[in-house]
């Protein structure tokens, strides 16, 4: 077994799961180039064969100092969160990491807990991994989410970009996954409603009674909610909108929006060229080419009255937003 100091100081061992219960930290000696690969680093094909070591939160708490230069990309899914990482990542000037399986850990921490005291540490333990020149830029999976206050507070110096895709695209993406994704849909309702705070006055056989796509649209919903109170928590001057319809239509400059926000060395030339680059022409998380799938996908979905229930759930859901006190959706920076 390696010991700590090692685990600390060589990049190749890499913080890959946060065991709040025992607080300790689950290394894998996983080289830089192997985890690159992956599109995600929650991705469970990393522990395969790779040496481990659990190293407790004391002894990394006892070298942390302050955090790192973090900046972070929160999103609500089926929004090209993946793509905006990894073009920031391959633009240089930061280090892009895709939904590291920490992040998911301690937003559990927090559902468990209300709370966290070691953020500091599990950030400082993710920039020893990746090093190199400037800010890391952390897009955790939207279902950790709920550990972006306690993310802010720990790094004042952090800025994010809250990306979202508009209602009828999100919807439509839940219909691309089939039986998967209205489940998934669902699961994302219950884990959000549970703190993200929204009277419907809507019991549990209320809830039962609309489709599928009304509850997508609420879990939607819910995500913008969840912006705004973050916003209103931690300053606006700390956040860039995005709306995934915008990005992919201005993808050069949206890039050089992010950069300027986050202060990264990117131009808007540079910019233009990544946006413009083979980073949007391949699938991000599946091999093949990217337009060609999602023409293959809007085909294989495509139905009249799949069309006509997702009009009316959004409809629907829609004017549920009209009556809440946030402009619905969060109007985006215009590029």
């Amino acid at each position: 077994m390696a010991e700590p100091a090692e685990q600390l100081s060589d990049p190749d061992w890499f913080p890959y799961r946060y065991d709040f219960n025992q607080q300790r930290i689950l290394f894998l000696k996983v080289p830089l180039a192997a985890r690159q690969a992956r599109t995600f680093l929650a991705d469970t094909t990393l522990a395969e064969n790779a040496p481990s070591a659990w190293l407790p939160i004391s002894a990394m708490a006892a070298t942390a100092g302050d955090p790192p230069a973090t900046h972070f990309i929160f999103h609500s899914a089926f929004c090209r969160s993946t793509l905006m990482v990894k073009a920031l990542d391959r633009a240089g000037g930061a280090r892009g990491l895709s939904e590291p399986a920490l992040m998911n850990d301690l937003a559990q921490e927090v559902r468990a807990r209300g709370g966290s005291g070691t953020v500091t540490p599990l950030l400082s333990s993710l920039a020893a991994a990746f090093p190199g020149d400037g800010p890391m830029v952390i897009k955790p999976s939207n279902h950790a989410n709920q550990a972006a206050p306690h993310l802010l507070r720990a790094a004042p110096g952090a800025k994010a970009v809250l990306l979202y895709a508009p209602l009828n695209d999100f919807l439509f993406s839940v219909v691309k996954k089939g039986l998967a994704g209205r489940v998934w849909a669902r699961r994302l309702y219950a884990e959000l409603s549970v703190y993200v705070p929204l009277e419907l006055g809507l019991d549990g056989a209320g809830l039962f009674q609309l489709s599928d796509y009304h509850i997508a649209g609420l879990a939607w919903l819910l995500h913008q909610q969840h912006f705004a109170s973050l916003m209103a928590q931690s300053g606006k001057e700390r956040f860039l909108i995005v709306d995934s319809a915008d990005f992919n239509a201005h993808r050069g400059e949206t890039l050089a929006a992010v950069a300027r926000h986050f202060d990264l060395p990117l131009d808007a030339d540079a910019a233009r060229a990544l946006g413009d680059s083979d980073v949007f022409r391949s699938h991000a998380k599946e091999s093949g080419d990217y337009a060609a799938r999602v023409d293959a996908e809007k085909a294989h979905a495509k139905s009249p009255l799949l069309e006509e229930e997702i009009a009316g759930a959004a409809d629907w859901t829609m004017r549920i937003a009209a009556q809440l006190p946030p402009t619905i959706p969060l109007p985006p920076h215009s590029v």
